[in-house]
């Protein structure tokens, strides 16, 4: 018999002798006659999940802030325009990763190449996808250059995981 095994039969007991002199009834373990019977059945669950099954189950949906945007200028282009640096950052340390990332970018245009396969509009809607809607693993970065007069606000919209 382990400790709380003998801990639980020891409360069990003391319920036992509080329910029945109280109020003179047979207490039956599996009754919830006796209010006390009741705690001591919901802390021995709480016990046994908090200390020997790793807690509830804090499966954490991933959430747009999640994903982190910083941006910056970096200079100007051949043309003499200026030249902003973005880096999105996965900061979501708890889940296997991110997928189908979806940033509002607004009329989002560059004066230099950015590869489609890292970030582009999906058509007229304001929106763009990062990565081709692939995973993003925790702690990844996806970087990439653009020129414009001014820079984008860049947020994010959607993301999955």
């Amino acid at each position: 018999m382990n400790l709380i095994d003998r801990a639980n039969q020891d409360l069990n007991m003391y319920i036992r002798y509080e329910c029945e002199t109280k109020q003179n009834i047979n207490l039956k373990m599996k009754s919830f006659n006796c209010p006390l019977n009741f705690l001591l059945l919901f802390y021995s669950y709480m016990i046994f999940f908090f200390f020997f099954v790793g807690g509830l189950d804090y499966t954490r949906k991933c959430c747009p802030t999640d994903i982190q945007i910083y941006q910056g200028p970096s200079g100007f282009n051949g043309l003499h325009i200026p030249q902003y640096t973005v880096q999105i950052v996965n900061e979501a340390s708890n889940i296997d990763g991110v997928y189908d990332v979806q940033i509002h970018c607004g009329e989002f245009a560059s004066t230099n190449f950015i590869e489609p396969s890292i970030f582009r509009r999906n058509g007229d809607c304001g929106i763009c996808l990062l990565k081709n809607g692939s995973r993003i693993l925790p702690g990844e970065v996806i970087s990439f250059v653009y020129s414009n007069i001014l820079p984008y606000d860049l947020s994010v919209v959607q993301v999955k995981c």
